[in-house]
């Protein structure tokens, strides 16, 4: 129904801005207008580079030392009952008080806690993840209707008890109260656990420590994000189903924090971008591919950067942070719209 307000828009355009080819593909394809492939070039939104950038560890940890407090603070907001944006800054304030700055390697995880995001996929590499780096403590920062799923995740694996974790997998996006729909990437991994006695032993004694080594924050405000990230060593973006860009990603990025992001639509460009200006020995633990080893895939690469020497992380987060600056920053992006304004498209890349 809207398409025609869509094509009336466009009409009178000298050039239309996109953020990622996956999103030019698509507004081609529901345009169905030929010509308009030669007025689209890229866009991508921005990233606030003053808000996030990377800072000492010391600094970092006064940051989230002072979000605590804030938090803590904080009155209780008015919500509708039952809204999804209703929030505790108390419980949030609590739950990143056990963070140990300097202590923990953390990882963060920012987005809406539904099944489209994977965040199943990131508890379920947890435990593989700890194996290896004991130390390491996953942030779930978000909200949504699968988080009280997600929270039976971690307590099932946390017990051991891995039939109730098939269980869960099998009902899927049931328990964000849509239509049934297995956790195909969650039920291959746990395929993979039964048929190796050995592994699934060691996979189950790592996940006793979930309990200690994931913190649910609930849902933070943009601005209270850009005083966690710094602290954070690594972020992932798990999802599932087609993104139009990797705004977390590249928020991460220029804070300094590698991101790994699943490997399709608008993440995988930005993984891309991002990568070219690492080292190459660093660039696979940018993405993983989605498929039956997803969780272990995933895990790899959360695990590449937080063991490689530091010989290899600090010029990759210095080159992480200066592509951001250089691509994302809210300058280049006024600079894209006025030259898309004044039609000079040959100034613009295309998608």
């Amino acid at each position: 129904r809207f398409l025609p307000f869509a094509r009336e828009g466009l009409d009178g355009a000298r050039a239309v801005l996109v953020g990622s080819r996956h999103t030019a593909e698509s507004l081609w394809a529901a345009l169905g207008d030929p010509a308009l492939r030669a007025r689209t070039r890229l866009g991508p939104p921005g990233v606030d580079v003053a808000a996030f950038a990377p800072r000492p560890l010391a600094e970092a940890g006064a940051g989230v030392d002072r979000l605590v407090d804030r938090l803590a603070r904080m009155p209780q907001p008015a919500a509708p009952a039952g809204s999804a944006f209703a929030r505790d800054p108390k419980a949030a304030a609590r739950a990143l008080a056990r963070l140990r700055i300097g202590e923990d390697r953390l990882v963060v995880f920012v987005g809406k806690l539904i099944v489209a995001k994977g965040v199943d996929l990131l508890l379920a590499a947890w435990p593989l993840v700890l194996e290896r780096v004991g130390a390491a403590r996953l942030v779930v920062v978000g909200f949504g209707a699968y988080g009280d799923a997600c929270r039976k995740l971690v307590a099932m694996l946390c017990a051991g008890d891995l039939s109730a974790v098939r269980e869960l997998a099998r009902a899927g996006r049931s328990l964000e109260g849509g239509e049934g729909g297995g956790l195909a990437y969650l039920q291959a991994f746990l395929d993979g656990l039964e048929a190796d006695a050995g592994r699934r032993a060691a996979y189950v004694r790592a996940a006793r420590r979930l309990e200690d080594r994931v913190v649910f924050a609930g849902r933070l405000e943009h601005h209270e994000l850009a005083e966690l990230l710094p602290a954070c060593e690594a972020l992932v973006v798990p999802s599932t189903f087609p993104e139009a860009f990797g705004m977390v990603a590249a928020e991460a990025a220029a804070a300094g924090v590698w991101p790994v992001s699943a490997e399709h639509s608008g993440l995988a460009e930005v993984s891309r971008a991002l990568g070219a200006g690492v080292p190459p020995s660093a660039r696979e633990w940018l993405s993983f591919s989605l498929g039956p080893d997803a969780v272990s895939d995933l895990a790899e690469r959360v695990l590449g950067w937080l063991t490689a020497p530091e010989a290899v992380r600090e010029p990759a987060r210095e080159a992480l942070a200066k592509t951001a600056r250089e691509r994302y920053s809210w300058e280049g992006v006024a600079g894209s719209v006025i030259a898309a304004a004044q039609g000079h498209l040959d100034a613009l890349p295309a998608p």
